[in-house]
């Protein structure tokens, strides 16, 4: 149930919550980032327990792209690790995976000359709305992208 709580932390950031644990114990990172305290609260310490568990069970939906970097994050849909395989050909590191779209949809020959074959497969077959909205992070273990304490439980129990 706290996994539940920080979940909320990481997939909310216009929450209260999140900003007020923000301002106090990540300003300048994110909430997986956050360095751990030498004497953090209660219901800190009981947040941070969970970061495991949601790094392994939390990716980006791409929506446009620009708040999502191609390397060091969770956003390709490949069970449990949501990242790629091999690192891309030229791109540099901060590059977004804006950069990968056009106004038609994936740049493909971009993707196929980046990526590995399985990579480049991956990622063309990622759905891309006609009017994308904001990316988001989203729990893959459930259709709606919403978290579950079952799905957790599974995921845990899995990782385990």
């Amino acid at each position: 149930m706290v996994a539940k709580q920080a979940s909320r932390v990481a997939m909310q950031p216009d929450s209260v919550l999140h900003q007020l644990l923000k301002r106090k114990y990540f300003p300048q990172s994110t909430f997986f980032d956050a360095p751990r305290h030498y004497q953090p609260s209660y219901t800190w310490g009981s947040l941070l327990r969970t970061k495991d568990l949601l790094a392994a069970g939390l990716r980006w939906r791409v929506g446009t792209g620009n708040a999502v970097p191609i390397r060091g994050v969770p956003w390709l849909p490949w069970q449990f690790s949501f990242q790629l395989i091999l690192p891309p050909k030229a791109l540099q590191n901060s590059t977004k995976v804006a950069a990968l779209v056009t106004s038609s949809g994936w740049n493909e020959a971009l993707v196929r000359s980046e990526f590995s074959a399985a990579d480049a497969d991956c990622i063309l077959n990622i759905p891309l709305c006609a009017d994308p909205g904001a990316d988001e992070l989203i729990w893959h273990y459930e259709r709606s992208g919403k978290f579950s304490v079952k799905s957790a439980y599974d995921l845990a129990c899995q990782l385990s």
